[in-house]
């Protein structure tokens, strides 16, 4: 399990306490469509697969850096994940990867997450980013976001189909009609009378 926007200790650990089924946390039981994925039987999935399940903190906030020492004190983290998408944002420079503030906070991460013994992991979009990840000591790689990719697809495709069918779409148009969430009715977007081709890759997130 993955959770965002930890701040402090005490959310950290609560954390935890959610990863886990009691006596050890405080986890519901409810897995109705876990135990299928995983292939065992509705009652065999706690004793099985619960003690697997592994906790994940992003670190992406002012308030993290400035208690990952004590963060990193709480029992029952796995691993955690620099997220600096977020972080870069709280700092005031969000996106500029390279700006000294960010830097500084990650390297400061870095250092006290290893320290401390947890496994730390981080965003790789090309071959040499994850060399990059793993001479830093960093060893749970994301490889992509595939939302991303499925993007990139549809633009690529909307290329070989006719001109007048991309530019039906605006950017705004493309990109929610791509991710399966379009921000007005087709019918608003086209007038599918006047088209001869429409080409749509549509990712269905249910």
């Amino acid at each position: 399990m993955m959770f965002p926007l930890v701040r402090t200790p005490a959310e950290a650990a609560e954390c935890v306490a959610l990863t886990n089924y009691p006596p050890q946390g405080r986890r519901g039981w409810g897995p109705f469509l876990a135990h299928s994925r995983w292939g065992v039987e509705l009652l065999d999935y706690l004793p099985r697969r619960g003690a697997e399940t592994v906790c994940c903190l992003l670190i992406e906030t002012k308030d993290a850096i400035h208690n990952l020492e004590e963060i990193c004190k709480v029992e029952g983290i796995d691993y955690m994940i620099i997220a600096t998408f977020d972080l870069s944002t709280e700092l005031g420079v969000s996106g500029k990867f390279d700006a000294l503030i960010l830097l500084e906070a990650v390297r400061h991460a870095e250092r006290v997450i290893l320290e401390a013994g947890i496994a730390l992991g981080a965003a790789a979009f090309t071959k040499e980013q994850a060399q990059t990840n793993l001479n830093r000591g960093r060893r749970l790689m994301v490889y992509g976001f595939d939302v991303l990719p499925l993007k990139q697809h549809a633009r690529q495709a909307m290329e070989w189909s006719r001109p007048e069918a991309r530019e039906a779409l605006t950017r705004d148009d493309e990109v929610a009609l791509v991710t399966g969430c379009p921000s007005r009715r087709l019918s608003d977007i086209f007038d599918l009378s006047r088209r001869r081709s429409i080409s749509l890759l549509v990712h269905n997130a249910s």
